[in-house]
């Protein structure tokens, strides 16, 4: 069988990530973390409700064990499906902080500009 990367991976290389040159490779790090860390929260929680609405069967049951292993088994699933790009929600939301920290920034440009326009024009 093929791994999950190579069914769906990739597409967190697609966008262009070069959006905000004003943050550091560091921040560009926190940020992809953190959207990563979303996307697993998401994936993970969309696992857990697949696996309630699908009927046991009374054929194989582990009891509590199961119910445990199953649910880190999940969490693991969706941590790989988020660092592999598998449904690529981590890379749209790491584009748009992105983008937001740009806008953000020529906002503050901005607004010290017109500051710096007033206080020059009126003398104060």
């Amino acid at each position: 069988m093929g791994s999950i990367a190579a069914i769906g991976g990739g597409a967190q290389n697609s966008l262009k990530m070069d959006t905000n040159p004003g943050l550091s490779a560091e921040d560009r790090q926190k940020i992809r973390e953190s959207a990563q860390e979303f996307e697993a929260l998401f994936v993970g929680i969309m696992l857990k409700s697949m696996r309630e609405a699908t009927p046991k069967s009374d054929f194989v049951n582990g009891g509590h064990a199961e119910d445990v292993f199953r649910s880190m088994l999940d969490d693991e699933y969706a941590k790989l499906m988020a660092k592999t790009g598998y449904n690529g929600i981590a890379s749209l939301l790491e584009h748009q902080l992105l983008d937001l920290g740009t806008q953000s920034r020529k906002l503050i440009d901005q607004n010290v500009g017109q500051k710096v326009y007033q206080t020059m024009k009126f003398g104060q």
